[in-house]
């Protein structure tokens, strides 16, 4: 298992509200977790909400969560006689703040080959063995806190949410007796944090999510 840092690099604006009334809107983080073999656990840093000293109100975090497993499987089925094979492959995909599961996906795919007896050499080729390259499965989620059910504190101030994600394969062949199987799995993420707001104007983020290395991306927009 291994385990590295993705923090975030994040750009600023500011909008003041007109004498019509308040203003509203959000600002969203994104980022991504490149593809590498499975399995692996990544700490992501995502700037906290500045609600400006209490002039803006957090009023829903919005966690969006897109995984993608890749899968090479080989088998060679060495039994004397004809064997159904069935290649299993599937992952969990998930992203967690502290215990709380903010988003879960558990893609997957099932492969069947038709093999023949043994024609003695293991090579995951000919009549008795096969090979399936590079198959995804790919699969999104959504998830909202609400000020008004969930405690949204921990969100909010000038410092940094710490999330922790992780992609866990299993795989498994069946069908012989004498089965040699050979699988390679691979995980990729991209996920975003977006702040729905109100208040009287929008901040510049703090110093200290200016300070964050990474990769990522801030947009804001105002709404009435």
């Amino acid at each position: 298992m291994k385990s590295r840092a993705t923090t975030i690099l994040t750009a600023g604006a500011c909008a003041l509200a007109t004498a019509a009334g308040a203003s509203a809107g959000s600002i969203t983080y994104t980022g991504s977790i490149a593809e590498s073999r499975t399995n692996w656990t990544e700490t992501i840093m995502v700037n906290q909400f500045d609600d400006a000293g209490g002039a803006l109100t957090l009023e829903e975090v919005i966690f969006e969560l897109e995984g993608t497993l890749t899968v090479t499987a080989k088998a060679e089925n060495r039994d004397a006689i004809a064997r159904t094979i069935e290649l299993d492959m599937s992952a969990e995909l998930e992203v967690k703040k502290g215990s709380e599961s903010l988003g879960l996906l558990t893609p997957g795919m099932t492969e069947f080959f038709s093999a023949d007896p043994f024609d003695g050499a293991i090579d995951f080729d000919g009549d008795s063995g096969t090979s399936f390259d590079n198959l995804t499965d790919t699969l999104n989620t959504m998830s909202t806190l609400e000020d008004s059910v969930d405690d949204l504190s921990d969100w909010i101030g000038l410092g940094s949410v710490e999330l922790i994600a992780s992609a866990t394969a299993r795989t498994l062949g069946t069908g012989g007796g004498n089965l040699t199987t050979l699988f390679q799995t691979t995980a990729s993420m991209d996920w975003s944090v977006t702040y729905v707001f109100a208040g009287t104007f929008i901040p510049l983020p703090g110093a200290a999510g200016m300070g964050l290395a990474g990769l990522g991306v801030l947009t804001i927009r105002r709404r009435r």
